[in-house]
């Protein structure tokens, strides 16, 4: 072998043996808390880059020793101009080196970017607001958070409203930091006129939201959203009640197939929310097109079991626990029995109500309304027959005549609209499958159906 392959060779078994292997694991802590697939790892000072696989892991041979940083991209980070750590590293001149990265902790993101208001309020919003058609970013649109709580002040409890606001910046992004951790909030986004609809967002688990709204821009903002409600066990689920709430809120009971279409939606991030006697209420959300339909699988809220102040009853039978025939028996308000219903055959739920004083009537509702009937009539579509059906209300002292709460098996009925309880209950109640009836004014509610107002109760028991 000859001088110069002889050096080659030394030069060869030195590099080699001034080169090492790092391993490790990129980990999302703020969004998934699971492995991060996807990420681009980076040794900058090398210009050396990896993928990290599904379970989160990467690796690069043939390293040289020495002192270098190690960072990685995500586009989950780059959307919301989110930084990753960037770790010192040490190379040693052979062997293997783990390394473990790792997105910012929602504690610590919420420190970095919100340490104004991070003592007071530890939790932030971050998310994106797009174009609902295009997907296009819409720059300068108001995103705006309002929540309730409860305060101390002059040895009194009160209730206090905050709001948060922020705009989003020129990627359609935005960063809504002082927001409240463990109560519920809601947001609306606006931009040009158009917003979202008025979207309540559950307690939040850590002190980062991550959340995306969508806007129509078109000029026709009326989508129509269809449908299917189904069961827990997957079945089809009749007779429920979806609703669009907002000042015009847009509502549909499903037929026996469980299928429904709400007309005249607004375009963008809309809630829906899912109604049915003996069920807890469940709310989703879905991007409604500006033209055009839109498709949506939903669910009911879990079952209803037991019967408690504030509680909620599964299809409580009125002589097995609900005490029905107890307070029947104590003669302490109205009733009407499953065979009482029967023998009077009334035609609506108002028809049987109005049976029992102090109930009275107190106009007719027009279903369809004389607007849908002519916004159905322009767009082409069928009108149903006109429907009119009575309003009730409760007769109290002094001759004031007020709307009562409605409870169904046990669950206060909260309507769309205030006051539009019974108006939503026609649509959804079974006279057939009617257990028993109750009717109380406001002197003589029950404490656990009692909401503390001057108007009374209906309390309604379904099989």
């Amino acid at each position: 072998m000859n001088a110069r392959a002889l050096l080659l060779l030394a030069f060869a078994t030195r590099l080699a043996s001034g080169q090492a292997t790092v391993v490790g694991v990129v980990f999302d802590s703020l969004f998934t808390h699971a492995p991060m697939k996807g990420a681009t790892v980076v040794i900058p000072e090398l210009s050396r880059y990896v993928a990290s696989d599904a379970r989160g892991r990467f690796q690069f041979d043939s390293i040289p020793a020495g002192r270098y940083t190690m960072t990685f991209l995500h586009p989950s980070l780059d959307s919301l101009d989110i930084s990753a750590e960037v770790l010192p590293i040490s190379i040693p001149a052979s062997g293997t080196v783990s390394a473990r990265l790792a997105t910012p902790s929602p504690a610590g993101l919420v420190w970095l970017v919100c340490r104004a208001v991070a003592d007071t309020f530890p939790a932030m919003m971050l998310g994106h607001v797009r174009d609902v058609d295009d997907s296009s970013a819409i720059i300068g649109a108001t995103v705006t958070v309002t929540w309730s709580e409860l305060v101390i002040q002059d040895e009194m409890l009160h209730r206090r409203t905050t709001q948060a606001v922020a705009r989003a910046r020129e990627n359609g992004t935005f960063v809504l930091c002082g927001l409240p951790l463990g109560l519920r909030i809601d947001v609306t986004v606006e931009a040009g006129g158009r917003s979202t609809g008025s979207l309540g967002l559950a307690p939040g688990a850590t002190g980062v939201r991550r959340h995306d709204f969508a806007i129509g821009r078109r000029d026709s903002i009326a989508g129509t959203v269809t449908g299917v409600v189904r069961d827990a066990r997957e079945r089809p689920a009749p007779r429920v009640l979806v609703t669009v709430p907002g000042p015009t809120p847009v509502s549909a009971v499903t037929d026996d197939a469980g299928v429904f279409t709400l007309r005249g939606v607004r375009a963008g991030t809309q809630s829906f929310e899912v109604r049915q006697v003996g069920s807890w209420p469940a709310t989703y959300e879905a991007d409604v097109p500006s033209a055009g339909r839109r498709n949506v699988a939903l669910t009911l809220g879990r079952r209803a079991s037991t019967v408690a102040p504030g509680a909620a009853a599964d299809s409580v039978d009125p002589g097995d626990g609900s005490g029905f025939d107890e307070r029947r028996a104590a003669g302490i308000g109205r009733f009407l029995s499953a065979e009482e219903i029967a023998a009077r055959k009334p035609q609506s739920l108002a028809d049987a109500l109005l049976r029992l004083p102090p109930i009275v009537t107190g106009g007719t509702i027009r279903t369809p309304s004389k607007m849908t009937e002519l916004r159905l009539r322009l767009e082409g579509q069928p009108v149903p027959a006109v429907v009119y059906t009575a309003i009730v209300k409760m007769r109290v002292s002094g001759g004031v005549v007020c709307t009562p709460h409605f409870f169904v098996n046990g669950v206060v009925w909260t309507p769309g609209l205030p006051g539009q309880a019974q108006r939503e209950l026609e649509g959804v109640v079974d006279l057939a499958g009617v257990r028993g009836i109750e009717v109380y004014p406001p002197a003589m509610v029950p404490p656990m159906f009692d909401r503390h107002t001057e108007c009374g109760s209906v309390l309604i028991w379904t099989k």
